[in-house]
């Protein structure tokens, strides 16, 4: 898998499309994974909708997503994974421990 990536952006100062907030990544506390090939999937709502009026109904096999275990290894480790949110992000974590705390997905 991490062979296959292109790039991988984490630390850049910016805000958060359409609010005046501080992306999580300004504070080095996302990044993106950014797959050399995508097979043509979906991987970030804002893209395809610039394409499709109804981008919400893309099903899960036609999203891309990194393999389950890297999604696990991170989750494991206080990120959460932009592919689960409704305006999804397949390529973007997020730390966030106090979310999956609040939820019981990470040990006390």
């Amino acid at each position: 898998f991490i062979l296959g990536l292109k790039a991988v952006y984490s630390t850049q100062w910016r805000m958060m499309r359409g609010i005046n907030n501080r992306s999580y990544h300004s504070y080095g506390l996302a990044l993106d994974l950014i797959p050399g090939n995508h097979g043509g999937k979906h991987i970030f709502w804002l893209w395809s909708a610039a394409r499709m009026w109804n981008w919400e109904k893309i099903p899960l096999g036609f999203r891309w997503s990194p393999p389950e275990e890297v999604i696990r290894a991170f989750e494991d480790n206080g990120f959460i994974w932009g592919g689960k949110w409704y305006h999804f992000d397949g390529m973007h974590f997020e730390y966030r421990p106090e979310i999956l705390l609040l939820n019981g997905a990470l040990a006390r």
